[in-house]
């Protein structure tokens, strides 16, 4: 059940950004400002970490992941 209401609200767009601000702040600074891919790479991996810890939403936790995903792969694709 709470899955499904966090499914119904990810998909106002006005939420996704609130979601992404509360989670993600900094991670995208952090992403592109890292030294190496490797170290990026570190950065991505904290970032999903913290999302198993925090979210209790799989669908949350999915979007976040996602999301970051996205971010290294803007400025680390191969």
């Amino acid at each position: 059940m709470q899955d499904e209401l966090a499914s119904n609200e990810l998909m106002q767009p006005g939420r996704q950004q609130e979601v992404i601000g509360l989670h993600c702040a900094g991670l995208e600074e952090q992403i592109k400002s890292a030294p190496t891919r490797l170290q990026a790479e570190g950065v991505l991996a904290d970032a999903c970490e913290g999302f198993d810890r925090v979210c209790e939403s799989s669908i949350l936790r999915t979007f976040l992941k996602q999301y970051a995903h996205r971010l290294f792969l803007r400025y680390w694709s191969p």
